[in-house]
């Protein structure tokens, strides 16, 4: 029931913004990463967990809001149904938008770190609330190779930035509510924050527990 409303709220006669979107990047970074990619989940999950820049010389960098040095670890491993979710989000060699929906424990947030990897572009994780943003922090600290200076976490009482080498590109976490607050009741740091993330190109949006979106 949850997703359906979701799904209703996004039709044209509400906020008009679709549940699929799909970014084609054929003939780009992303998508030679792509095609590598898809043949590491063919050779099956070893393969899959190899994420750690063995086939970067083979992919030229646009330098087009790509985040650097940005790879699993080698010891990451994807369950089978993980591995689904992110074909049916990356089939055809396009990016499509859309809610990937599992039992709890089953491991969404790493589907996320996976999705964010793949498509090397600034991320923005919004969560339900301060922990949640320590989680994900932690996950992407687990799971991936992303330099500390590129990883972010933004709340009310913390307020972190990406060191000067990642300032074009990195992953940023933050609540719903630090982006829900109108202007007129945001101090100057608050301020700057905003301007930040509406004047910054993001490539990927993460919205955890997106069922209970205010």
């Amino acid at each position: 029931p949850a997703v359906e409303r979701i799904k209703q709220r996004c039709l044209p006669d509400g906020i008009d913004m679709p549940l699929l979107e799909e970014f084609d990047f054929s003939g780009t970074a992303e998508a030679a990463r792509h095609r590598l990619l898809t043949s590491k989940i063919e050779r099956g999950p070893q393969a899959v967990s190899e994420g750690d820049g063995d086939d970067s010389d083979e992919v030229e960098d646009d330098g087009s809001n790509v985040v650097a040095e940005f790879y699993l670890k080698p010891t990451t491993k994807l369950r089978e149904y993980q591995k689904i979710a992110l074909a049916k989000i990356f089939a055809h060699g396009v990016a499509r938008s859309g809610i990937v929906v599992l039992p709890c424990g089953a491991g969404k947030s790493l589907c996320g770190v996976a999705i964010a990897e793949r498509m090397k572009r600034s991320t923005l994780v919004l969560c339900i609330n301060n922990v949640s943003v320590d989680q994900w922090h932690g996950q992407f600290k687990m799971w991936t190779k992303l330099p500390p200076g590129a990883l972010a976490r933004c709340t009310a009482d913390h307020k972190e930035s990406w060191s000067d080498e990642y300032a074009n590109g990195g992953v940023l976490i933050t609540t719903y509510s630090m982006i829900g607050i109108h202007d007129d009741r945001r101090n100057n740091q608050g301020l700057d924050f905003m301007n930040f993330l509406r004047q910054h190109e993001w490539g990927c949006m993460i919205l955890d527990e997106v069922h209970v979106v205010p």
